[in-house]
């Protein structure tokens, strides 16, 4: 690839994120820039609802399926080069942890949802999580199904598309978000990327009882 070519992917890949960024600035609850560390939000937010998916196991699956546990939400897609599997692996980390800590992760069901559906069927789904904890389950679903769960959890997906990537080869930029969500599904807690493993777990721990 040469160097016009790189630059041009670069700067479409750009544009795209300044977009999702600006689209999250409007849609997600809003924090203090000073807090050093995770926050709670009312539980009266406006993120999350019902929904209804299919797991990795090919089972049709919706909210009421982890009603007695809390939820551990993080949305991604199984071609993402960096991000997803980073997050993955610490929601993993966070679940160890709580587990040394008197096994509370015994209360937290981790799920991972795609924001791909167009790849990421049941058998693609299943594959990866098992590349990361057996305790994560991947949901997948129609097109409808993620969109209407994509809006009610506030989650940005854009698709990445450039003749230059080769033809079917596209990207997803997506926002990073990992929600905590109560047995009755109330918004609990909001994580980023940039919160480690051990301070996350901290957090969780605080608001279970």
């Amino acid at each position: 690839m040469n160097e016009k070519k790189l630059i041009l992917i670069l700067s479409v890949i750009f544009l795209v994120c300044v977009g999702g960024m600006a689209y999250l600035i409007a849609q997600m609850p809003q924090f203090s820039e000073d807090a050093a560390a995770p926050v709670p939000v009312k539980a009266s937010s406006t993120v999350g609802g019902p929904f209804s998916l299919t797991d990795q196991n090919g089972t049709p699956v919706t909210e009421a399926n982890y009603a007695d546990r809390y939820k551990l939400m993080f949305f991604g897609f199984t071609h993402c080069p960096g991000i997803c599997p980073g997050e993955l692996q610490k929601i993993s980390q966070i679940l160890d942890i709580l587990h040394e800590n008197g096994e509370k992760d015994a209360k937290i069901v981790p799920l991972f949802i795609t924001i791909d559906p167009e790849r990421d069927d049941v058998a693609a789904m299943k594959d990866y999580v098992a590349l990361f904890d057996p305790r994560i389950i991947g949901l997948t679903g129609t097109k409808d199904q993620i969109e209407a769960v994509k809006s009610a959890y506030k989650v940005y997906a854009s698709k990445v598309e450039n003749p230059m990537m080769g033809d079917g080869n596209y990207m997803m930029d997506h926002s990073t978000f990992t929600y905590l969500m109560s047995p009755a599904n109330e918004l609990l807690l909001v994580f980023d990327m940039k919160d480690k493993p051990a301070d996350v777990a901290a957090e969780i721990d605080g608001a279970l009882p």
